[in-house]
């Protein structure tokens, strides 16, 4: 059995990679296309290959580890699927992960039910769903078999709002019934690749080059419009960076914004000034603490502001969470720099 690590890629640019063997025939182009960019590779670290033949562009910047199974081959993912391998007699893995809790479990039981021709889901049936374990968590443990017995899904979905998982094995019930040992195996072997996360953002005309170092049990996520990187610190909590141009509004309308967001008065001038500081990019950025009593959702953040721009750090999830990874915070935002 083999130890693989696949790069998590997004719906983007596909980078084909050809081997070094010399080949003595010609071949004419008769063709060109552009393909247009959907997904901004913003925070993206640069690509990486191992033991595989096709790559994309990575968008959610992590990487997975796992066991490949005797006879079970990598193939290139398809959106939504971040990594896909292929077993004997055709059938399909795939494996996805998407942010927040992607319509929860109750929806994605249904959508699986649906492609097997069943009836929808109900909270019953969500109940009786076994428990497995996922990624350093639980996931539900799905097993279905359309009416007719020729097709067959066997799939773990973690559905969260920090963050979802879905680990999918389909095809003709025979084939999958031959794979199910392999399947628990591989999934049980699955991880995130545990080294550190490196980034940097594109150069643009607002943020400027910015690069960072996460830690090796963040899950990156997709950036998203005003994102440059967004990770999943924990179940239940998430950290991303947003720059924007010039102020950003300022760091009193800021604060007054997140103190508005988590239920906190409104600081006035005064106290904004009085607020904790901490060096980030070689600045004394604010430092607003927003966490609350056990049960309350809360948030840690970081304003700094550049030149020409002004970098946002936010953590955010349940308020004894966000404190518990408060350290790692500070070192995340200690350790942003700027492109020598």
């Amino acid at each position: 059995m083999n130890r693989f690590r696949f790069l998590v890629a997004g719906p983007c640019c596909l980078a084909l990679t050809f081997g070094c063997e010399r080949h003595d025939r010609e071949f004419e182009i008769v063709e060109i296309r552009q393909l247009p960019s959907r997904t901004s590779t913003v925070g993206a670290p640069p690509l990486r290959r191992e033991a595989m033949e096709h790559t994309r562009r990575p968008t959610a910047g992590a990487t997975f580890d796992f066991e490949l199974p005797d006879g079970w081959e990598t193939a290139d993912p398809e959106p939504p699927r971040d990594l896909a391998l292929r077993a004997p007699e055709a059938v399909v893995i795939g494996v996805s992960r998407m942010p927040g809790n992607a319509g929860g479990a109750l929806a994605n039981l249904t959508r699986w039910r649906g492609q097997l021709g069943l009836p929808p889901a109900d909270g019953a049936m969500l109940a009786d769903c076994p428990r497995a374990p996922l990624l350093g968590g639980t996931a539900l443990r799905v097993d279905l078999t359309a009416a007719d017995g020729r097709r067959r899904i066997l799939g773990l979905m973690a559905c969260d709002d920090g963050g979802s998982t879905f680990v999918k094995m389909s095809g003709e019930a025979t084939a999958v019934t031959a794979q199910v040992e392999a399947f628990d195996r591989f999934a049980a072997s699955l991880r995130i690749a545990s080294t550190p996360v490196e980034g940097s953002d594109a150069e643009g005309p607002s943020t400027g080059g910015l690069w960072w170092t996460a830690p090796p049990s963040w899950v990156a996520l997709p950036p998203g419009q005003f994102r440059l990187a967004h990770f999943q610190v924990a179940p239940g909590v998430q950290l991303w960076i947003s720059v924007l141009a010039g102020a950003g509004g300022g760091t009193a309308a800021n604060v007054a914004r997140w103190c508005e967001q988590y239920g906190k008065p409104t600081l006035d001038p005064d106290a904004i000034a009085r607020l904790p500081r901490t060096t980030v990019l070689g600045r004394a950025a604010v430092s607003v603490d927003l966490t609350g009593e056990p049960g309350s959702r809360g948030m840690l953040g970081v304003i700094c502001e550049l030149e020409e721009r002004s970098v946002f750090v936010k953590m955010d999830g349940p308020s004894e969470a966000v404190r518990a990874h408060a350290g790692a915070f500070r070192s995340f935002c200690a350790s942003l720099r700027l492109p020598e």
